[in-house]
């Protein structure tokens, strides 16, 4: 025991003495800890059965069903404990490939905002702006004549919630419109044409064995906190040395803070940094880019300059012939460039043909939007504005949402299709290494909600020219013929083609040194100063009590009562 600290008999903590009640209470709620799951134990320090949760319940009125956190890219494989369909538990499920023994806190607390301001019955916004309920049929009905009406000027945003299924038919329904206005709310600069480019080419437990990080626009404690597991895991066990391009942040352990300036990369790839004796002596480096670089106004010229930093570091490693001498080095030879996105839906999208970023349905205006849980404020009524006009509508572009939430989406919407959450149906996603996953059905939707997938199978009925899927392996069937690389659940499939996809880039954007913005600074898109861009930051952690509370602790407000959910920590 560490003097001048106490071990609370209630959580189980070293608190420091001198520590006012309120900074306990504080570190303990919003902290960003990945607790390690531990199994309920007896009274004789052995493992109880007959508790399998922290609530006391018995053990034959609880359901515990294994499924995927999508809260995030990196795919946490979870435990679901529910109750009389109420989920009443969510706790990680050991994966050492993905997360090992953790979960973020984020995962496991804001399961209280799946029951809050759901959407159980469809929509219509009359025009002096009121919602007025409608059942299935008839809605499908008005929402066939739009489409009808829309034509080859519909399109779609998916939000980060969206499943490779309800992706794959969206798909289809536009072409069959004559539209391949498809887009996803985040955006990803690099050329998607090749997987090396928008995913990790590494998987997850090759960190563990990097000796030198670059992190360049990317906060992984509040991005990936479970890739920040691993950073700090290698940092303690290789002595790797980490080194940040952008602001100064705190991720736990001692980083190198570079640069945070573009020139920064520059210097690096052409050997004139200080950092430059460390980066090109090491023998597993890695460089992991996060949603930053995708945020500039220069995103396209930026992430070229990576690449060809990435290049720069191979050809070193092949001309010291590191793969003769290191076992290990022939992996990180083609895994050097990593790219590491905030939303669960993006990865599979782009497998399928997706592109990315709403900038798209900024240019074109259609003349009907179909969001498919897209809550991100990415679009708004300036955006679409235009001078079509359907018939029954104002004189703007219909939007359909078809979500889970009455959140930013539905505010903007004219037409609301209630839809299913992630715990309510099976559906496939793709992690941020591109690891296809798939989560599994825990407890029924309300009553009137629908899955995605159906939803658009139902509209193309109204279009006269029904898509030929009836069941959900029907569906699969036809992803996998887009995507062949979906059909292996929970496998890692090495990206090819980096070198190949290099070439095209340099083909394709030429000198692009001119163009980098060396004036903006580079960032992460969560700032570490705003508690909201880590708790809140989707539909479901938005209508979280628990998150709520959260980020109102990070802000220096206070409470009268004890934070429930401090004695889950405990458990």
């Amino acid at each position: 025991m560490v003097p001048g600290r106490k071990r609370s008999k209630r959580t189980g903590w070293n608190i420091n003495l001198n520590s006012t009640w309120q900074e306990i209470r504080k570190t303990a709620v919003i902290s960003v800890i990945l607790k390690r799951r531990q199994p309920n134990k007896g009274p004789n320090g052995r493992n109880s059965d007959n508790e399998k949760t922290p609530f006391l319940f018995p053990r034959w009125e609880t359901k515990y069903v294994d499924s995927i956190d999508v809260l995030d890219a990196v795919g946490t494989n979870i435990r679901i404990g529910s109750r009389f369909n109420n989920i009443i538990d969510i706790r990680a499920c050991p994966n050492q490939d993905v997360n090992k023994d953790f979960a973020t806190d984020k995962a496991r607390f804001s399961y209280d905002g799946l029951s809050k301001a759901r959407i159980v019955e469809p929509m219509v916004r009359n025009p002096s702006g009121a919602l007025t309920t409608h059942g299935w049929d008839e809605i499908l009905q008005i929402c066939g004549d739009v489409l009808i009406d829309g034509g080859e000027r519909v399109a779609a945003l998916a939000g980060p919630f969206t499943d490779a299924e309800t992706l794959t038919v969206t798909r289809d329904l536009l072409n069959i419109l004559g539209s391949e206005s498809y887009f996803t709310e985040e955006y990803c600069a690099v050329n998607t044409d090749f997987r090396s480019h928008y995913l990790m080419n590494m998987p997850l437990t090759g960190i563990e064995y990097a000796d030198c990080i670059i992190l360049v626009g990317f906060n992984p404690r509040l991005e990936a906190p479970l890739v920040n597991t691993r950073i700090q895991q290698t940092y303690h066990e290789n002595k790797c040395k980490v080194g940040i391009v952008g602001l100064k942040m705190n991720l736990g352990y001692n980083t190198n803070h570079l640069g945070a300036s573009p020139d920064t990369i520059s210097e690096l790839a052409d050997g004139t940094h200080s950092f430059c004796e460390t980066l090109f002596n090491s023998r597993r480096p890695m460089i992991l880019c996060g949603s930053g670089i995708h945020a500039r106004p220069d995103a396209v010229a930026f992430t070229h300059e990576i690449q060809r930093l990435a290049s720069a570091i191979k050809g070193n490693l092949v001309a010291n012939k590191v793969n003769e001498t290191d076992v290990m080095g022939e992996f990180f030879i083609n895994g050097i460039f990593n790219t590491v996105h905030l939303h669960a839906s993006l990865q599979a999208a782009l497998d399928l043909g997706w592109k990315s970023g709403p900038l798209g349905i900024r240019r074109s205006k259609p003349d009907v939007l179909i969001l498919l849980g897209a809550d991100g404020r990415k679009v708004s009524r300036a955006d679409l504005c235009n001078e079509y006009q359907i018939e029954g509508f104002s004189d703007h572009t219909t939007v359909i949402y078809i979500g889970t939430h009455m959140d930013a989406g539905a505010e903007l919407a004219d037409i609301i299709l209630p839809s299913v959450a992630y715990t309510e149906k099976s559906s496939t996603f793709v992690n941020l290494e591109g690891r296809p996953q798939r989560t599994r059905q825990v407890v029924t939707p309300p009553s009137g909600a629908i899955e995605d997938w159906k939803i658009v199978q139902m509209l193309s009925e109204e279009l006269h020219t029904t898509l030929p899927y009836e069941t959900i392996q029907s569906v699969r069937n036809r992803m996998y013929q887009i995507a062949p690389n979906l059909v292996r659940i929970g496998f890692f499939e090495p990206n090819s083609f980096f070198d190949v996809g290099s070439k095209y880039a340099d083909m394709k954007l030429g000198n692009s040194d001119g163009d980098i913005r060396n004036d903006v600074v580079l960032k992460s898109t969560r700032r570490a100063s705003v508690a909201a861009d880590y708790w809140m930051t989707d539909p479901i952690t938005r209508n979280s009590e628990t998150m709520d509370k959260c980020v109102r602790l990070a802000e220096g407000s206070s409470f009268d009562n004890d934070i429930a959910i401090m004695s889950s920590y405990g458990n």
